[in-house]
């Protein structure tokens, strides 16, 4: 009987104690969608590996501290993709002490980025480091879609000037993709890719509307409003405004991201082409 009782005030306390915490136990796993239910709590470490510019452009969610993968992480030669792909391999990690400093081992930490690549990089880091709550969340479009409530809107203009680090060779590189499509990529003397200008030919032209095509082509780029895409077709921008938005991100990034360019708003161009001249581009840099 004294043993029941005894057990009957330890679940009492159990409750009482789950009761005025108030808080749910946290899921293995977690959504954009799911995150405002999870919001708030001193047990969580909330973390966006986005660079400063393109959080404040972009805009960010209210509550999560900034420790940016490229502008730090990988500048400062901490974590560093060296293999390429987003594939973590242990011997990419540069630096534990720092990596142990800034990620708090003893809270559950939610990652996120621009659509979840660099998250689950790093998840996959601190998962090696022996960490056991870490949960790669995706990225902030998700969580514009999902209507969250902690959006703190940014502003187009916003900039901060700092070169990329990579491990590339520094110099200017031309890319090609049958024929047709061109990457032109710059890369600094810190080995990073500092600029992006996508291009493509097209040889549409007829000048003396006789339905014969002009011998002579041009590029989409050149030829700006006057491709006219937007007035022929279901974009809602010219054709050179998202290459050139594919090629912001691209440097945003410091490569291709499929998933974050799928997600960009008003990019409807094919752009296969581009990541395969891109790929030629940066090939080169390698060499």
């Amino acid at each position: 009987m004294k043993k029941l009782l005894v057990l009957l005030a330890v679940l009492t306390l159990s409750f009482t104690l789950t009761a005025c915490n108030g808080e749910e136990d946290l899921p293995e796993t977690m959504t954009m969608a799911e995150l405002d239910g999870f919001m708030g709590r001193s047990d969580v470490q909330y973390i966006d590996l986005r660079n400063f510019d393109e959080r404040m452009k972009a805009g960010y969610i209210e509550g999560f501290e900034v420790i940016p993968y490229f502008d730090y992480l990988k500048y400062q030669g901490i974590l560093s993709d060296a293999n390429g792909g987003w594939v973590f391999d242990t011997g990419e990690i540069g630096a534990v002490g720092s990596m142990r400093e800034m990620f708090n081992e003893d809270k559950t930490i939610l990652l996120m980025c621009g659509s979840g690549t660099r998250a689950q990089y790093v998840m996959d880091a601190l998962l090696s480091l022996g960490y056991e709550n870490v949960i790669n969340i995706g990225g902030y479009a998700a969580y514009i879609e999902a209507d969250g409530e902690a959006v703190v809107l940014g502003g187009e203009s916003f900039y901060i000037n700092m070169d990329a680090k990579g491990t590339y060779t520094p110099g200017t590189y031309f890319g090609v993709s049958d024929g047709l499509y061109l990457a032109t990529v710059v890369i600094n003397d810190a080995g990073g890719i500092q600029s992006v200008f996508f291009d493509a030919v097209t040889c549409d032209t007829d000048t003396d509307a006789d339905d014969v095509k002009d011998s002579d082509c041009t590029t989409k780029q050149a030829k700006g409003d006057d491709y006219g895409m937007v007035t022929y077709g279901s974009a809602v921008q010219e054709w050179y405004l998202q290459a050139n938005e594919v090629a912001v991100a691209v440097v945003a990034n410091q490569g291709w991201d499929t998933d974050g360019i799928d997600d960009l708003a008003g990019v409807t161009i094919t752009v296969t082409g581009f990541e395969d001249a891109l790929e030629d581009a940066l090939t080169q840099a390698t060499d």
